[in-house]
Protein backbone atom coordinates (compact mmCIF):
# COMPACT_ATOMS: atom_id res chain seq x y z
CA UNK A 1 0.00 0.00 0.00
CA UNK A 2 3.33 2.19 0.71
CA UNK A 3 4.07 1.93 -2.80
CA UNK A 4 1.16 2.77 -4.56
CA UNK A 5 -0.51 5.18 -2.15
CA UNK A 6 -0.13 8.23 -4.76
CA UNK A 7 -1.79 5.89 -7.13
CA UNK A 8 -5.43 6.23 -8.16
CA UNK A 9 -7.87 3.36 -9.23
CA UNK A 10 -11.47 2.16 -8.84
CA UNK A 11 -13.26 -0.72 -7.09
CA UNK A 12 -15.52 -2.49 -8.12
CA UNK A 13 -17.65 -5.70 -7.97
CA UNK A 14 -17.90 -7.51 -11.59
CA UNK A 15 -21.76 -8.72 -11.44
CA UNK A 16 -21.02 -10.29 -14.68
CA UNK A 17 -18.53 -12.41 -16.20
CA UNK A 18 -16.93 -11.35 -19.60
CA UNK A 19 -13.62 -11.00 -20.95
CA UNK A 20 -11.39 -7.74 -20.24
CA UNK A 21 -8.24 -7.60 -22.29
CA UNK A 22 -5.32 -5.34 -21.84
CA UNK A 23 -6.02 -2.17 -23.94
CA UNK A 24 -10.18 -2.47 -23.51
CA UNK A 25 -11.74 1.15 -22.43
CA UNK A 26 -13.91 0.02 -19.38
CA UNK A 27 -16.19 2.95 -18.63
CA UNK A 28 -19.33 3.42 -16.24
CA UNK A 29 -22.77 3.48 -17.49
CA UNK A 30 -23.92 7.30 -16.60
CA UNK A 31 -27.89 5.52 -17.46
CA UNK A 32 -27.25 3.13 -14.94
CA UNK A 33 -29.72 4.15 -12.08
CA UNK A 34 -28.74 1.03 -10.12
CA UNK A 35 -24.98 2.46 -9.73
CA UNK A 36 -23.94 2.99 -5.98
CA UNK A 37 -21.25 5.44 -5.27
CA UNK A 38 -20.40 5.43 -1.39
CA UNK A 39 -17.46 6.58 0.20
CA UNK A 40 -19.18 5.76 3.50
CA UNK A 41 -18.07 5.97 6.82
CA UNK A 42 -14.06 5.76 6.90
CA UNK A 43 -11.71 5.17 9.66
CA UNK A 44 -9.38 7.64 11.29
CA UNK A 45 -6.39 6.41 9.75
CA UNK A 46 -8.17 5.83 5.91
CA UNK A 47 -6.85 8.88 4.15
CA UNK A 48 -3.00 8.49 6.42
CA UNK A 49 -0.14 7.23 4.56
CA UNK A 50 0.04 3.56 5.66
CA UNK A 51 3.55 4.28 7.23
CA UNK A 52 1.95 7.30 9.10
CA UNK A 53 -0.53 5.64 11.16
CA UNK A 54 -0.85 4.32 14.61
CA UNK A 55 -1.40 1.15 16.70
CA UNK A 56 -4.97 2.68 16.67
CA UNK A 57 -5.75 3.77 13.51
CA UNK A 58 -4.86 0.76 12.24
CA UNK A 59 -7.11 -1.31 14.40
CA UNK A 60 -10.33 0.60 14.49
CA UNK A 61 -11.23 -0.31 10.33
CA UNK A 62 -9.96 -4.44 11.78
CA UNK A 63 -13.11 -4.75 14.87
CA UNK A 64 -15.64 -2.45 12.71
CA UNK A 65 -14.73 -5.41 9.77
CA UNK A 66 -15.39 -7.73 12.14
CA UNK A 67 -18.78 -6.35 13.29
CA UNK A 68 -19.98 -5.91 9.49
CA UNK A 69 -18.75 -9.03 8.86
CA UNK A 70 -21.36 -10.82 11.65
CA UNK A 71 -24.08 -8.54 10.31
CA UNK A 72 -23.86 -9.26 7.05
CA UNK A 73 -23.79 -13.31 7.86
CA UNK A 74 -26.67 -12.21 8.92
CA UNK A 75 -28.87 -10.16 6.70
CA UNK A 76 -26.53 -11.16 3.25
CA UNK A 77 -24.54 -14.28 3.34
CA UNK A 78 -24.89 -14.65 0.06
CA UNK A 79 -22.93 -11.46 -0.65
CA UNK A 80 -20.54 -12.11 2.62
CA UNK A 81 -19.53 -15.34 0.57
CA UNK A 82 -19.13 -13.50 -3.00
CA UNK A 83 -16.88 -11.13 -0.87
CA UNK A 84 -14.77 -13.64 0.34
CA UNK A 85 -14.54 -15.85 -2.75
CA UNK A 86 -13.52 -12.74 -5.40
CA UNK A 87 -10.64 -11.99 -2.80
CA UNK A 88 -9.49 -16.07 -2.36
CA UNK A 89 -9.55 -16.17 -6.14
CA UNK A 90 -6.38 -13.94 -5.50
CA UNK A 91 -4.76 -15.98 -2.63
CA UNK A 92 -6.58 -12.94 -0.50
CA UNK A 93 -8.98 -12.90 2.76
CA UNK A 94 -11.67 -10.39 2.57
CA UNK A 95 -12.38 -10.62 6.36
CA UNK A 96 -10.02 -9.71 8.99
CA UNK A 97 -8.32 -12.80 10.83
CA UNK A 98 -10.10 -13.91 13.77
CA UNK A 99 -13.86 -12.72 12.01
CA UNK A 100 -16.86 -15.01 12.05
CA UNK A 101 -16.51 -17.63 10.33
Amino acid sequence: MEALWDARGVSCEVLEGGEIAVGDEVTVDPNNEGLVVDVGHRASGFFTRPSKRTAAMVSEPLEESRALHKDMLVSDPEGAARAQASYESFGLSFWPKNSVS
